[in-house]
């Protein structure tokens, strides 16, 4: 079978993803019982669903379905058959393909971004040797394909098979590597007209796609995000800016979404690879309080004051809230750079145990964005994430 085939039959299956009035409706209600959310689910690294379909019943080139995320990067959905693999994902909010057909491998990106946060038209149908990719009505993308020899359909047999939510190979075989975890939501409808198509893992907690729903992290009070400061890739600490590089050695900043003040629970942690706390900042309802060792400072919560900052330098910590501040004087000179290359457990909504995957304190609340050296953090590149928890979207809050 030829790989534009290939492509064309594992996202031209007549796929519709039918919202009807669902993403109409508004605050944090579940859009429809049938919406497929695609969150990873941690630490399972399976399928939310799968599906089989024999080749020789797919009679449709074309398809449609709706999809929101405000997530930059993950992937959409997964197939394959006996004669390769297909991948549809996003990076940097831009539709990306990926696909093989023996050992050859063809990847394309572009068009316009989709993690705004809305819901998008999508189209994909082959003509000819082509495979185009549209979004809401216009052509984002198109890969021309051709392979010499290659079957009619009316000669394909086989199964193809399909999966949300993580991919039936191993992620290194990819070309281009992805973040695969996608906080975003599809709805379930018809494929190929066929009933009892999917297959879900029962085991798994079910995430709900909400009506409405605004960016940021939600933190659901039940479980926390712990990176390793050692993973360069997960989390970068490049030199700072040159206007904060006055500042302190690393810097980390919390943006709650409106005030800290809408926030409880523990916003930040560190500790070493022994489990001894460093630093940790635990948000309560009118004050911040600041742990360093046995010193303790706390600040007056501020409603008109959204941004938690903490500037760590070889001499003090300082943790700044507006326009006040509290700082701990070290005994001994740090170097938190080489600290931090050498691993760190840096924890954002709650206190790990030894563990890493439980705890206390744990943050209930949105907040709008994490930076370290002034680049965004993003949660799905974590050690450990709760599966409680939403990496890039939050619900909207609707006045009552």
């Amino acid at each position: 079978m030829s790989l534009y085939r290939n492509i064309t039959l594992l996202m031209c299956l007549g796929i519709t993803w039918l919202l009807g009035g669902a993403a109409a409706q508004a605050g944090s209600d579940p859009i429809s019982m049938d919406a497929i959310a695609l969150g990873q689910r941690w630490p399972s690294k399976d399928p939310l669903a799968t599906a089989k379909i024999n080749l020789s019943d797919i009679i449709s080139s074309e398809s449609m379905f709706e999809f929101r995320t405000f997530d930059p990067e993950g992937l959409v959905f997964y197939g394959d058959t006996q004669d390769g693999w297909f991948v549809l994902g996003l990076r940097g909010g831009v539709p990306e393909m990926q696909m093989t057909e023996g050992d050859a491998i063809s990847y394309t990106w572009g068009g316009p971004r989709l993690n705004d946060g809305q819901w998008h038209k999508v189209e994909v149908r082959s003509e000819g040797s082509f495979v185009k990719l549209e979004v809401d009505g216009s052509l984002a993308l198109m890969v021309g394909l051709n392979s010499l020899g290659a079957p009619g359909r009316s000669h394909l047999r086989g199964q193809m098979r399909l999966s949300l939510g993580a991919m039936l190979i191993e992620q290194e075989k990819l070309y281009h590597p992805l973040v695969l975890p996608m906080d975003g939501c599809l709805a379930k409808g018809n494929w190929l007209n066929q009933r009892n198509l999917w297959e879900t893992d029962t085991k798994l907690d079910a995430k709900l796609c909400l009506g409405n729903i605004r960016r940021g992290s939600h933190f659901s009070g039940r479980g926390l995000v712990v990176f390793n400061t050692s993973d360069s890739h997960s989390l970068p600490l490049p030199p700072l800016p040159a206007h904060l590089s006055t500042q302190g050695d690393i810097i980390v900043e919390i943006e709650g979404d409106g005030d800290i003040k809408g926030l409880t629970g523990s916003l930040l942690n560190i500790q070493t690879r022994k489990g001894e706390s460093l630093v940790t900042v635990i948000s309560k309802e009118e004050e911040l309080v600041a742990h360093l060792g046995a010193e303790v400072h706390a600040l007056p919560v501020d409603s008109s004051v959204e941004t938690l900052t903490l500037m760590f330098s070889e001499q003090k910590v300082l943790v700044q809230y507006g326009p006040k501040s509290v700082h701990f004087d070290l005994k001994h000179p740090q170097d938190w750079r080489s600290q931090w290359t050498e691993g760190l457990f840096l924890t954002f909504g709650g206190v790990p145990d030894p563990s890493y995957q439980r705890g206390s304190d744990y943050l209930l609340g949105c907040v709008r964005r994490i930076k370290v050296q002034d680049r965004d953090v993003d949660l799905d590149r974590a050690l450990y994430k709760d599966n409680s928890i939403s990496s890039h979207s939050c619900p909207h809050l609707t006045a009552k």
